[in-house]
């Protein structure tokens, strides 16, 4: 039986692995041909925000990213269909959300508001939008001073963190920005979704080989999952794959939290 079940998780790994690998091909290529019309960044503007403790990308901004990129959405939708994730209702509310200006609003403040739900639409967004925030993020990067920040929202684009990592050597903690891409030092202890930082209401559960580990705030009754470098033998490593791999311990974490409830 266990057997089975990790032939079977091994399988599903392999099919998300393929799907990514598609989704990422499509947005490089959105990239280098700059079919889709994204707003210029605004250097002095952001930089101006980030002195005020601001993320540099104002939400204005990204409002308007919803929908700069129909050529992406389009090549994503292909995407989505071929790996039979879009069924005829999905294809519906695709079409009717492409049409109709107030859904696809909806979808954006969704987006923005961080409680994106599993609908193909909300991921449409995210995935159609990312390659300019993470292309705006290597810009703004250089010229910020992370180690100043230390708050529980990215500097860049002011997203909670979904992903953290714990470096090999030093054992400091980072935290992801799955919507843009950036990553920022954080201290070791203390949840950044709301900023409890008593060790008492704080729960860690390592996996067997080390290799992830999820902490739950006690406090708030939220998670984030991490990696622990210590236990990765590459030298490598994409914490953005890292994070989409291994959604498994999100619905793990979830389903602990609505037992406990």
């Amino acid at each position: 039986m266990q057997v089975t079940e990790e032939k079977k998780q091994d399988g599903d790994l392999c099919k998300l692995a393929a799907f990514y690998h598609d989704v990422f091909r499509a947005q490089k290529q959105a990239l280098l041909s700059n079919d889709d019309h994204a707003p210029s960044l605004h250097l002095e503007e952001a930089l101006s925000r980030a002195q005020d403790g601001l993320a540099a990308l104002s939400l204005d901004r990204l409002q308007s990213l919803g929908e700069a990129f129909p050529h992406l959405v389009d090549d994503l939708c292909q995407v989505m269909d071929r790996h039979g994730l879009l069924d005829e209702a999905d294809l519906m509310a695709l079409r009717a959300a492409q049409t109709d200006s107030d859904r696809r609003k909806a979808v954006v403040e969704r987006w923005l508001s961080g409680d994106a739900g599993s609908e193909p639409s909300d991921f449409l967004v995210s995935a159609a939008v990312f390659p300019w925030l993470s292309s705006q993020a290597e810009m703004l990067l250089p010229h910020l001073n992370l180690a100043l920040w230390q708050k529980g929202i990215c500097p860049i684009c002011g997203a909670e963190p979904s992903f953290a990592a714990i470096a090999r050597q030093s054992r400091l903690r980072s935290l992801l920005c799955t919507r843009c891409g950036t990553e920022w030092p954080f201290k070791r202890i203390g949840c950044p979704y709301c900023g409890n930082d008593d060790q008492d209401l704080q729960a860690y559960y390592v996996l067997q080989d080390g290799r992830y580990r999820v902490c739950v705030c006690e406090k708030c009754q939220r998670h984030l999952k991490a990696i622990d470098l210590a236990f990765v033998n590459s030298e490598h490593v994409s914490l953005l794959v890292e994070s989409l791999l291994s959604g498994w311990l999100d619905e793990a974490a979830d389903a602990v939290q609505r037992s406990k409830a």
